[in-house]
């Protein structure tokens, strides 16, 4: 129990005592009515203000966590953090290009390979149509003279 209600629990059993031994006056009777208003109105406000100050204090302990997450933050940066943030990342994508040009030249290499072949192949093929033709015209002259014999 707080330490308001042991009063008035224990106020409520006087007065209760009190009135049935003997019988208050009307205006004693307002009177007392009007202060238990006074401590239940009082006990109201006491109960708003402890959640109030319970709210203010997740509310104090959630902005120190803030603030003391910005000046880590801060003291990074001092330091000289987003500089070397930068700089690392400058360097992580210099050698993803790096790799990414000599892929490159590994691609360009294999296709003009490809093109050289492709190319050799086209002129054997070239010259087998070549000596084929004049294989045919070897046999069919062979042909022809014999023919004629």
């Amino acid at each position: 129990e707080a330490p308001g209600e042991e009063c008035s629990a224990g106020s409520t059993a006087l007065t209760e005592s009190a009135e049935s031994s003997s019988p208050l006056s009307p205006s004693l009777e307002a009177e007392l009515a009007d202060w238990r208003r006074k401590v239940l109105s009082q006990r109201e406000s006491i109960a708003q203000s402890e959640r109030e100050r319970g709210d203010l204090r997740s509310e104090v302990e959630r902005l120190q966590q803030k603030v003391s997450s910005l000046t880590s933050e801060r003291d990074r940066l001092s330091r000289g953090g987003a500089a070397k943030d930068a700089e690392d990342r400058t360097r992580e994508l210099e050698a993803k290009f790096e790799a990414l040009k000599e892929e490159k030249a590994e691609i360009e290499s294999g296709l003009a390979q490809q093109k050289a072949e492709l190319e050799a192949s086209r002129l054997a093929a070239a010259k087998a149509a070549e000596a084929a033709d004049v294989a045919a015209r070897e046999l069919s002259e062979e042909e022809s003279r014999l023919d004629k014999q």
